[in-house]
């Protein structure tokens, strides 16, 4: 197989499902440089091929594109995330044109949601007073304490970034501001104490936590050897699940565990088997797939096709596309007969590549993935038994 050859062919694949978010590179340079960057440290260094800012007329086309796929589909709405590098610099003004210019296209009676993901040093007053005016949806990454977070994500000159954060998470989590919260999204340092780590990022009091594991593959293994980010899962999930305050912040990855144990769908791209209907575009108006792709080799998440020239449902007919999108049919013979595949669903897409089978291997975070989901499981089933046996039985005649 060679790394261009999805696994599984196109004609092999169920009716696809259409693109329900598009995220969008408005900015490809960023102010900060974190160590692990999927984006500026992995095998694809094409960022440093393209424009800094997306401009407005690609935006324009962008959003044309996004407005045919919602109506050819027949979709109540799509929704459209602002990313990069750090798509706050940017500036408020241009922010503001782009919501404009992207709920502009839209047919009568569909819902264009508008969403950022951002490092948080740029969410001044000024810049969150457009977000709230325009309703964007503010998501920000933190990745705990400050000596954990300052590690991962330093400014250019090597200043950690805790500090600056904090107080603008302080501020989005603010009366003023809450309702555009959208969360806080931390990278597992397998090194950290679980339970610190959730202390500092519940005390922003974000509706939701999203834990990702550090992007790796089988040919750029992670820095900690298994079991070590399972435990580290395990033991948040814990921590978690014995929370009694019930506006305690939802986890994704945990709750899509919940939810898949009980052969329900998950939220989370880590576990299960839910279609991939994300669609990256690029500054220059360029396709890509998920570009968590660029950790796997040189030219992954291309596409060779534009806003200018080609649909999205061009991109949606592609092979590597369809790949995303059929569920346990896109695993390999060890994960085709694990007793846990529904549940883990071969782990991320992107952390199964290697260069001999491409795609077609377990995770390689396979070991933490099974210490992880088998814990949870009896966990949980440990808190069933017990709240079984602390209910009296009801007497019956």
């Amino acid at each position: 197989m060679s790394e261009q050859t999805p696994l599984v062919e196109a004609n092999t694949t169920p009716a696809p499902v259409p693109f329900h978010q598009a995220v969008l590179k408005v900015q490809s340079d960023c102010n900060m440089a974190c160590p692990s960057c999927y984006i500026y440290t992995a095998a694809d260094q094409s960022w440093a091929t393209k424009p800094a800012r997306m401009t407005l007329p690609i935006l324009t086309r962008t959003a044309e594109r996004l407005a045919e796929h919602v109506e050819a589909h027949d979709m109540p709405g799509i929704q459209a995330i602002f990313h990069g590098g750090e798509p706050l610099m940017n500036g408020p003004q241009y922010i503001r044109q782009a919501c404009h210019i992207l709920r502009s296209v839209m047919p009568e009676g569909k819902n264009m949601r508008l969403g950022v993901q951002t490092n948080g040093v740029l969410l001044t007053p000024r810049m969150l007073d457009v977000l709230l005016e325009e309703n964007v949806r503010v998501g920000v990454s933190l990745d705990g304490p400050a000596q954990v977070n300052d590690a991962a994500r330093p400014l250019k000159n090597g200043r950690g970034t805790y500090d600056i954060v904090a107080r603008n998470l302080n501020l989005l989590g603010s009366e003023r501001y809450r309702s555009i919260f959208n969360g806080i999204l931390c990278t597992v340092d397998p090194t950290s104490n679980p339970q610190k780590v959730l202390d500092t990022l519940v005390q922003f009091k974000p509706p939701l936590i999203d834990f990702l594991m550090r992007h790796a593959t089988w040919e750029s293994p992670p820095e900690h050897p298994a079991p070590a980010t399972g435990k580290w899962l395990l033991d948040a999930f814990t921590y978690w699940a014995a929370q009694p305050d019930p506006d305690y912040p939802s986890v994704r990855l945990f709750g899509s565990l919940v939810s898949l144990m009980t052969d329900r769908m998950s939220r989370s791209e880590q576990i299960g088997t839910s279609p991939l209907a994300v669609v990256v575009v690029e500054s220059d108006g360029t396709y890509e797939q998920n570009d968590i792709m660029k950790i796997t080799y040189a030219g992954a998440p291309m596409t060779d096709m534009n806003v200018y020239e080609h649909s999205l449902d061009d991109v949606l007919a592609l092979p590597a596309t369809r790949a995303r999108q059929i569920g346990l049919a896109a695993l390999g013979k060890t994960c085709q007969a694990c007793a846990i595949k529904t549940v883990c669903g071969g782990g991320q897409y992107d952390h199964r590549y290697s260069r001999k089978n491409g795609f077609a291997n377990p995770s390689v975070y396979c070991n933490d993935l099974q210490v992880f989901i088998r814990g949870a499981n009896k966990h949980l089933a440990d808190l069933i038994d017990a709240a079984k046996a602390q209910t009296p039985e009801t007497a019956t005649d």
